[in-house]
This record gives structure tokens, C-alpha cells and sequence, in this order.
């Protein structure tokens, strides 16, 4: 593909006759993202911006020199489009007309109804029948995505060198026995497992030195009596180096000295689904499902701080403020906004705020908010708290996306085809590296 493209060819077919030496070349693997290079005389700046009938869309950031190369990402799917080199000064120097194709016929659309309130980008995925990495916007556009084989895509994170996406898939829900976490580029290529043998399962989180933290599992061996296998759950760390490392066990903290006698050794899975870093006091926070917990874990000595739950918890819950089934979680002024699950089918999920007071132990409501109509959701949800105060809730496995305004009304939601599920959510301003124009 490279080599055609530098001799003016995509896919074998000429490309239109484009001015300033401008060469698009649109990608047949990801149709939302378009390979840009130019060349001209002007001792200006310039960029390449792409435009259809109503104007202008996106734009590269502005490059020095005569000559520049950039991938678009998020160009829209089964489009006309005109690509545009300009000047700081607004001069066009050279267009190019090309077109996008159409989305893969098994990624379904999400649905808009009410109005957002906000902008920008979630990097996510669909979870269940249809498995794939995803970039959406406030209108619930698919601006980029990677369609996966069968199995559960749990996490979409972007890189930290712009250049593309990492995730988390697993083949069978919750025991990472075959899982990796992966780099690829915005083409969808350049494929590369970061996990070895380690058995990553539902969330990982890359820090700022490159160490990738994640949830993993294990399964101990069936007991004498041919009992069930007891899951565990670890923290692991992969250094920049590729060194693999095991922070802490749950099961020597949560069922120290075993499990008890008579009692039955499928339920004494703790089930880990997030993880997040609080980087004032290096330490993990790991969430399990099963025990209604999260447990705070010192990275440099692998002990644990504090656990805090109904489960073998260390803190006193104000009214409102317990949680059960609970899954990702986002640091807040003070205290936390946690995807409250709750464990049955009859019972209402929500996110609530939380008020932490570790010196005192002791955890308060502060604010909650719900879909309308309710939902349980059974399987993973997050909350993502934007500067401005929104709110936004994947409601996972309702397969629905809320955006909650500051005072906690419900302005606008995105919806998934039946049985489609969505995961966890990451927001971006937009895609590193390019401008959005509107």
C-alpha cells in the first residue's frame, strides 16, 4: 500500500489530480482514518484539512517547511470529501477530492436521543455479541474502531504517543486464560501483545513511566474433594522493560490462611474488575466485584493500606453510601464516583459520589444519579467526570451511554443495538496530533 501510495496509486487505482502535492490515501482496513502527504513552495506553515459540502471537518496540527505526512483519524465512513493544503494566512494551496468507505456490516450504529452537552471523544468498545475498540463522539459517531474475534473486549485506552490505541480482550469472561493487552495503530495494524504470559482480565492503566498496571488472574487447583478451582486475583505490573511483576494476591489479604472448612470454594472468588493508580501516594486501588470492596495497595512494599467494603472492610459506611457488585471508579475532590451495580436483577443500579475520610475511616454519601428508565447493569460501568461537571455513565451491559448535566439531570443518552453491550469509557478532547474544526 506504502509503495503505491508514493507513486500516486491507492489500491492500484490513480488518485485525482491534487495541487501542491497532495496525496491522500484513505485506508481500506479503518475507513474513518485517511494517509495525508504534501509538498509545496510556501516558506508559511501549512496543514492538510479535510472538508465536505457543509465545510470544514479536521485539520493536521500546522507543520513547519515545505513538506509534511500525517494519518488522519475520524474522517466520517461513506463520504465525499475534499482534502485542503492551507496556510496560516488562509491561502489554499492544493485540494483533493476522495471518498470514505462504508462500515464494517456487523459494527452496528448507536442511537442519540436528547440534546449533549458536551464534546469530544470516548474511547470504548462493544462487548458481547459484536466484539470491537471504539472511538465515539458526543453524537455517538464511530470515529474510529477495530473490529475483534469472538471474545470480550473489556477496555480501549489511547497510546501515550498518539499514534493509536491500547486494549484489553480476553476469550472467556472474567478468567484471562487466553488475554492479552495490545498495542495497534490507528490502520488497525502493527499488532503487538504487552502482556506475555501474564493473564490480564477486564482492566489495565498505563503511568507516566510507561509501567502498564493491571488486574490478572489464576486458577488454584480443584480441591481433594473435587471441589470447584478457586480464581484469585493479583496486581501486576508490566515495566517499560518487559519485566513482568506480581504487586500483591488478593487471597492473602481477603482470605488469609485459606478458605474455610465446609465452606464452597467457587464463592471465595474475589472477581477483580478495575484498577486505578492514585499517583499522591503511589499506591493501587483495585476493585472485586464479589466482595462489595476496593482495596488500597502501596506499590513500593505490596501491602495493603485499606479495604474499603462490606467485605472484610476496614470502614464505617454514613447512610446511603454502601455499594455492592461495584465496578470502575474515578478520584474525585475528596473522595470517589463509583459504578454502584448493585447484585440482583431486581435491585437499581446507579453511580454514586462517595466522601472518603481516611484518617477518620469512614465513607458518606454525597450525590447519586440513575438512568431513566431504571437499569441493572450485572456487568462492568463506569463513570467519567468532565471539568465542566457533566457526568458521563456506561451503563455496560445495558448497552447505553448517559451524559448527566452538572446538577445531575439527565441530558442526552446513547444506545446500543439490542444485545450489543459497551465498555468501559476513556474521554479525550479529540485525537493527539489533529484539530477539530466542528
Amino acid at each position: 500500500m506504502l509503495a503505491l501510495w508514493l507513486l500516486g496509486c491507492v489500491d492500484g487505482e490513480a488518485p485525482p489530480a491534487c495541487g501542491a502535492g497532495l496525496f491522500v490515501a484513505p485506508s481500506t482496513a479503518v475507513v474513518t482514518v485517511v494517509d495525508v502527504t504534501w509538498e509545496n513552495d510556501t516558506t508559511e506553515p501549512t496543514r492538510v484539512e479535510i472538508h465536505d459540502a457543509e465545510g470544514g471537518l479536521v485539520a493536521t496540527e500546522w507543520h513547519e517547511g515545505n513538506t509534511g505526512s500525517a494519518t488522519i483519524v475520524g474522517v466520517p465512513a461513506s463520504a465525499e470529501l475534499e482534502a485542503r493544503v492551507v496556510t496560516e494566512a488562509g491561502e489554499t494551496l492544493g485540494t483533493c477530492g476522495f471518498e470514505t468507505g462504508g462500515y464494517p456490516t456487523d459494527l452496528p450504529a448507536l442511537t442519540l436521543t436528547g440534546t449533549p452537552g458536551w464534546d469530544g471523544l470516548l474511547a470504548t468498545s462493544y462487548v458481547g455479541a459484536t466484539a470491537a475498540s471504539l472511538v465515539l463522539d458526543e453524537n455517538g459517531t464511530i470515529r474510529w474502531y477495530l473490529m475483534e474475534e469472538s471474545g470480550l473486549l473489556y477496555r480501549t485506552r489511547f497510546r501515550a504517543d498518539g499514534k493509536g490505541v491500547r486494549y484489553l480482550w480476553e476469550l472467556t469472561p472474567s478468567k484471562g486464560w487466553e488475554s492479552f493487552v495490545a498495542d495497534v495503530d490507528w490502520h488497525g495494524s502493527g499488532f503487538t501483545s504487552l502482556t506475555g504470559s501474564a493473564h490480564p482480565t477486564h482492566d489495565f492503566v498505563t503511568i507516566d513511566d510507561g509501567t502498564i498496571g493491571m488486574v490478572t488472574s489464576y486458577e488454584l487447583p480443584m480441591d481433594e474433594d473435587g471441589g470447584l478451582p478457586l480464581t484469585g486475583n493479583t496486581i501486576t505490573e508490566v515495566r517499560p522493560d518487559g519485566e513482568i511483576v506480581e504487586i500483591w494476591d488478593a487471597l492473602d489479604d481477603y482470605y488469609p490462611g485459606g478458605v474455610p472448612d465446609g465452606e464452597n470454594i467457587a464463592s471465595y472468588w474475589t472477581h477483580g474488575n478495575t484498577i486505578q493508580l492514585d499517583p499522591n501516594h503511589d499506591a493501587w486501588w483495585i476493585g472485586f466485584r464479589n466482595r462489595n470492596s476496593l482495596a488500597i495497595v502501596d506499590r513500593a512494599t505490596g501491602e495493603t493500606t485499606a479495604r474499603l467494603g462490606d467485605s472484610f472492610g476496614d470502614y464505617t459506611f454514613g447512610q446511603g453510601a454502601r455499594y455492592s457488585a461495584q465496578h470502575a471508579f474515578q478520584f474525585i475532590d475528596g473522595g470517589i464516583l463509583l459504578h454502584d451495580n448493585r447484585e440482583n436483577a431486581g435491585d437499581e443500579s446507579r453511580v454514586v459520589q462517595l466522601a472518603i475520610d481516611h484518617g477518620a475511616k469512614t465513607i458518606d454519601f454525597v450525590a447519586e444519579m440513575k438512568h431513566d428508565p431504571p437499569l441493572w447493569v450485572f456487568a462492568m460501568g463506569e463513570p467519567y467526570r468532565l471539568a465542566d461537571g457533566t457526568t458521563l455513565v456506561s451503563w455496560s451491559s445495558g448497552g447505553v451511554i448517559d451524559d448527566f448535566a452538572p446538577d445531575g439531570t439527565l441530558r442526552a443518552s446513547l444506545s446500543a443495538e439490542l444485545a450489543k453491550g459497551v465498555g468501559y469509557i476513556e474521554y479525550h478532547e479529540g485525537f493527539p496530533g489533529q484539530v477539530e474544526l466542528r
